[in-house]
């Protein structure tokens, strides 16, 4: 998404922030803070399948039996 694994972020007050560096102000971090985050994004999926059958078999001929 930003080209490379590792962000890199530095305050408005660091005099010299690594090149490509986000600005640390806009993320809540202080001033002069200067740091980096690595990520290793994985994708994994989980499918819960709530599938299942309960017959009325019995029920719905005594249903239909007493309407007709």
């Amino acid at each position: 998404m930003f080209g490379s694994t590792v962000l890199n972020f530095a305050g408005s007050a660091v005099t010299a922030p690594v090149a490509n560096s986000l600005l640390a102000d806009n993320f809540g971090l202080p001033t002069n803070f200067v740091g980096s985050i690595a990520l290793k994004p994985v994708i994994s999926d989980f499918n819960l399948h709530f599938d299942w059958f309960f017959g009325f078999d019995k029920w719905a001929q005594a249903f239909i039996c007493k309407l007709i």
